[in-house]
């Protein structure tokens, strides 16, 4: 089964400098039948873009190719691995022959904790990254993986946490300030290289997929963050 997509706007934006993107895009949370997201929270499982979009919608294929990729995760991981494992072997020839750089992100709507998979560490010369809500110095991430952490509007403490301990972190304005609680806001709608940021600072992004007609259901959890 193909796994790895390199057809998203926002990661072909990392092709002007030079990178190659591939993700994995699967259902969020409980709806292949397993929690795929352990920390999520009910507002990001409701928009989350691995099912609330338009394309999504529009397309029941999409839909269908990303439920087939979670059940295969969950009922048959030797098979996915193996197919995961072609796919990034395929990635890496590809972006090799254009003289690119390849990467990979495997959650591109879960939070699954991949550094437990022994696949990363396979390839050290290549780089993962994603982001996440479980805390990451829990997470014993290898060299090869960064990980910036996700607010959520319910997170707060371990968001200022993780700053703290200089980890970036992603949050949704409507328009980014140039502060979050007194750190730098870095505009994370340029490209979907988080690896590229500086160290310790907040990931503005805009709202997208379902966002965009229900605004005021995000933001009622982060801007009553923000005056806190």
């Amino acid at each position: 089964m193909n796994l790895l997509s390199l057809e998203n706007p926002k990661l072909k934006k990392g092709e002007k400098k030079g990178f190659m993107s591939a993700v994995l895009m699967m259902l969020p949370g409980k709806m292949s039948g397993t929690e795929l997201c352990p920390k999520r929270s009910e507002h990001c499982y409701k928009h989350c873009l691995g099912h609330s979009t338009h394309f999504v919608q529009t397309f029941p294929a999409v839909y269908k190719a990303r439920m087939r990729r979670a059940q295969l995760y969950n009922q048959a991981y030797p098979a996915f691995e193996r197919d995961l494992r072609e796919d990034i072997e395929t990635l890496i020839r590809k972006a090799r022959r254009k003289d690119m750089t390849p990467c990979v992100r495997l959650n591109g709507c879960t939070d699954i904790l991949w550094e437990r998979k022994g696949i990363m560490q396979d390839y050290p010369a290549l780089q993962f990254y994603d982001y996440t809500k479980i805390p990451i110095p829990k997470r014993k991430a290898p060299d090869n993986y960064h990980l910036t952490f996700s607010f959520s509007g319910t997170n707060k403490l371990t968001a200022t946490r993780m700053l703290e301990l200089g980890h970036s972190v992603a949050v949704c304005f409507k328009e980014n300030p140039k502060t979050w609680r007194g750190y730098e806001v870095y505009n994370g709608d340029d490209t979907d290289l988080r690896f590229l940021d500086p160290k310790g600072v907040v990931i503005g992004l805009s709202p997208k997929g379902s966002l965009l007609q229900d605004p005021e259901s995000l933001f009622h959890g982060e801007y009553h963050a923000l005056e806190a």
